[in-house]
């Protein structure tokens, strides 16, 4: 296993050095003076010229890429344009909000979706198959800015308990603060501000999760060992739990490890959408303001995340099914 990770990490190289170049050839290509956003109109040339050469926007395009990869593997990503603060900083003092959002998405989507595609695959073509399979297709359809909101519009405006925009405190200074104090009402708060963000980001992948769920477990069905494990008079609960699920859970836990990954990357709309401070609505932001260093580190973050979260997918399947070996 050790060779198969130290493979895993040389093969994780040439993608984030492809990502971090394509981010930082698109950011400069992108149309927009930072300096003159951050000098203001009436700023003389003289100022602007000193800001330029301040931030090393003078040099030629590949010096620049140089500069700034070899400054990042020694963990500076430079200084905000916007902000004239260490980007590092800002990064990390929002990516637990972002983890929290998309950790929980996937939770609730997960323990929604699998038993609903287990209910689908035993209930084969009943009215059970078809209903679930029909709220998942609704899911996978609706986009998560729009479902966003429908629920500000029609839950969180006429409900007083579940807050419209932004977060307090998170689930983690709650759970200190519980067992500090021995208090919930911070925890209970972070649930208030976190549920709506979640059930919007969450839905589609839970939806995917149910029709694939569905589908391999109906495929795990079919194989011969489970008609063997039926004619040895098991009860069908431990035919189905104890050895179709744990297979069919392979490409399901697959798909999980990438939409973890994905939903990181993919909550921006939704932190747009209910003013969550989290690395997305940063990076949107960053977008806005033209700050290319905040912009650059906040997606190469976003990809790094993608890959560990991949490898730690790769490794889970040894826990699953004991025969596979890493080579």
């Amino acid at each position: 296993m050790t060779k198969f990770i130290i493979r895993r990490f040389i093969n994780i190289v040439p993608a984030l050095l492809g990502v971090s170049i394509i981010v930082f050839s698109a950011i400069h290509l992108a149309p927009g003076d930072p300096i003159s956003l951050m000098a203001g109109e009436e700023a003389s040339e003289e100022t602007i010229q000193l800001i330029i050469s301040q931030y090393g926007l003078d040099q030629p395009f590949h010096v620049q890429y140089f500069q700034w990869i070899g400054n990042a593997l020694q963990g500076d990503f430079g200084t905000s344009i916007r902000f004239g603060r260490p980007v590092a900083d800002l990064i990390l003092g929002r990516l637990p909000a972002s983890i929290e959002l998309a950790f929980t998405a996937i939770v609730i989507g997960t323990l929604i979706a699998v038993p609903l595609g287990v209910l689908a695959a035993v209930k084969h073509s009943t009215w059970l198959d078809l209903s679930s399979m029909f709220v998942a297709l609704i899911g996978v359809s609706i986009p998560n800015f729009w479902l966003g909101l429908m629920l500000l519009t029609f839950i969180a405006l006429p409900i007083a308990f579940f807050p419209m925009f932004g977060r307090e405190a998170g689930l983690w200074e709650g759970i200190v603060s519980f067992f500090s104090t021995g208090s919930l009402e911070v925890f209970l708060n972070g649930i208030r501000y976190l549920i709506l963000p979640a059930i919007a980001l969450g839905t589609a992948g839970g939806a995917l999760v149910t029709r694939l769920t569905r589908s391999s477990l109906l495929e795990v069905l079919r194989q011969d060992y489970i008609y063997t494990a039926r004619a040895k008079g098991l009860k069908e609960s431990v035919v189905i739990y104890k050895h179709a699920l744990k297979n069919a859970m392979m490409p399901v836990i697959t798909v999980i490890g990438l939409r973890l990954g994905a939903t990181i990357g993919g909550a921006i709309v939704t932190e747009v959408v209910f003013s969550w401070p989290g690395v997305g609505r940063l990076i949107v932001d960053g977008i806005g303001w033209r700050d290319f260093p905040l912009v650059q580190a906040g997606v190469l973050l976003i990809a790094i995340l993608f890959a560990f979260v991949n490898l730690i997918v790769d490794l889970s399947y040894g826990f699953l099914n004991p025969k596979i070996r890493y080579e």
